[in-house]
């Protein structure tokens, strides 16, 4: 009799705590979420809420890794510029991209592969700032305004790197059109301008835009 009783309580204890999960899980399963709670007590703030949303995803740009690679335009015997310690490039501030700089103490020759940021599809008035060091201290294309604020105008700053004399350079250019994604190239001139391009085409074929023959920068776009 009284091992029929425990039996008794044991499946009354248990049906119990099987309702009262049932119970729980009813209770989660009808929660109601915040979505749905703003949405009842305030319509117009989640109306605006999910419309600037909206707007925000259909700007959205698909963007692209691509190689990074420095030009240096020197002359025939690259003995008419400083040698280029280091260059970083901004990257283009458009839809989730950052607009950080890219770039690191390396010379001009090699390529950082995938290491800047694109959109797949051009747009008007991509400007980017460029900066980068050469050995030796050159004023030679100081001026007085701020390199960042005028593309027409070149920064040189006198710097120590370590124990070494150095120039940074500043310069904020515009990227020209171009039809597909290709690696990014950044052509660096003794007057201290820059130029970034974007081409699957190598500095050293006729197809790229800029000679590397080139002692001078070709005309900024706009």
């Amino acid at each position: 009799m009284k091992g029929l009783t425990m039996q008794r309580n044991t499946q009354r204890a248990f049906t119990c705590a099987t309702l009262a999960l049932a119970a729980l899980v009813m209770g989660c399963a009808h929660r109601e979420t915040f979505d749905e709670r703003l949405k009842r007590e305030n319509p117009e703030l989640w109306e605006t809420i999910n419309r600037e949303a909206a707007i925000r995803k259909s700007q959205e740009t698909p963007t692209i890794g691509v190689g990074l690679e420095c030009v240096r335009h020197g002359g025939p015997r690259q003995d008419l510029m400083p040698y280029v310690q280091g260059f970083w490039v901004q990257e283009v501030p458009y839809g989730q991209g950052s607009i950080g700089m890219r770039g690191g103490d390396f010379n001009c020759g090699g390529t950082i592969a995938g290491g800047y940021t694109i959109p797949r599809t051009w747009r008007p008035g991509m400007k980017v700032k460029v900066k980068w060091y050469t050995d030796g201290w050159d004023e030679s294309s100081k001026t007085t305004g701020a390199a960042g604020d005028d593309s027409t105008k070149a920064s040189a700053t006198p710097v120590m790197v370590g124990e070494v004399k150095a120039t940074l350079h500043e310069y904020t250019t515009t990227i020209p059109y171009y039809a597909k994604p290709g690696a990014a190239y950044v052509h660096l001139f003794r007057n201290g301008q820059a130029r970034v391009i974007i081409t699957d085409c190598y500095p050293e074929y006729k197809c790229h835009p800029i000679p590397l023959s080139a002692l001078e920068p070709p005309p900024e776009v706009e």
